[in-house]
């Protein structure tokens, strides 16, 4: 029987990142799929303006629960962009009660230091609550701080704060350390701390948590050691950040260049 991986992301018309750049890795990775969009968006949340959103809320509610009649199982659940505090607690009782494999959440809400536009404060102690049901979580240095509540501690410490409040192993992601973007893995269970780390490129780039996270996720349901898993998604993902490097700062942010990426996928899957 088909148990296909669950992505559950914003749909952006414009902007190749999200539920987009996830199906497209997934599909590289010949991994069966199933999505449902968190939200509707005209464009990412970053680069064009507010963007014209469209609520599914709703639709999940009634999709969820269609899921659970039928007794849907799934090999594992994805969750990226959610918005609102509302949609993260409709996820978090799904999550408890849906029938499914590990669950990896990339808690997007901000970066840079700060909330991304349109994304109100109550979404941290929802979000919160959401990654104590996850089995990994990957989030950037920015997340990591608004859900421990540490502003100030080094990574290690913090790294180390977060694992006392939560029992996933966690990734965090896109930490900039001199010439190097270095990728942290706190296996909990263990308190044993690895790092992958690929080459820092000037500017920002727009999706790389997405591509990372989908990446990641990807790997270890095909068997991978999560530690293998997070080597593997941190080259790959080098792959598509040096193609979408020779763009200029402009025109990143429709997200990354994935031609490679995904030739380079095939290659070793």
């Amino acid at each position: 029987m088909i148990k296909p991986t669950l992505i559950i992301q914003d749909l952006s018309a414009v902007g190749q990142i999200s539920l987009t750049v996830a199906t497209a890795i997934f599909q590289a990775l010949d991994l069966p799929i199933a999505t449902a969009p968190s939200t509707l968006l005209s464009t990412q949340t970053e680069g064009f303006g507010t963007p014209v959103e469209l609520d599914t809320t709703a639709w999940l509610d009634r999709s969820f629960r269609h899921w659970q009649e039928n007794q849907l199982a799934f090999n594992g659940v994805l969750v990226g962009y959610l918005g609102t505090a509302d949609r993260i607690k409709q996820l978090t009782e799904w999550v408890r009660n849906g029938q499914r494999g590990p669950v990896v959440i990339d808690p997007v809400m901000g970066d840079s230091g700060s909330l991304y536009p349109g994304i109100k404060s109550a979404i941290i102690p929802a979000m919160r609550d959401l990654c104590r049901q996850a089995d990994i979580i990957t989030p950037n240095l920015t997340e990591l701080r608004l859900l421990t509540g540490e502003n100030e501690l080094s990574v290690h410490d913090l790294l180390a704060a977060a694992g006392e409040m939560f029992e996933a192993e966690i990734v965090l992601t896109g930490v900039r350390e001199g010439q190097l973007v270095n990728t942290y893995l706190l296996a909990t269970g263990e308190k044993k701390l690895t790092v992958a780390s690929s080459p820092c490129y000037p500017g920002h780039f727009f999706g790389t948590g997405d591509a990372f996270s989908a990446l990641l996720t990807g790997w270890y349901l095909k068997g991978l050691p999560l530690t293998s898993a997070v080597q593997r998604a941190t080259a790959d993902l080098q792959v598509a950040v040096e193609q979408t490097a020779a763009l200029p700062q402009s025109e990143r942010k429709f997200g990354l260049q994935t031609a490679a990426l995904l030739r380079h996928i095939l290659t070793e899957s």
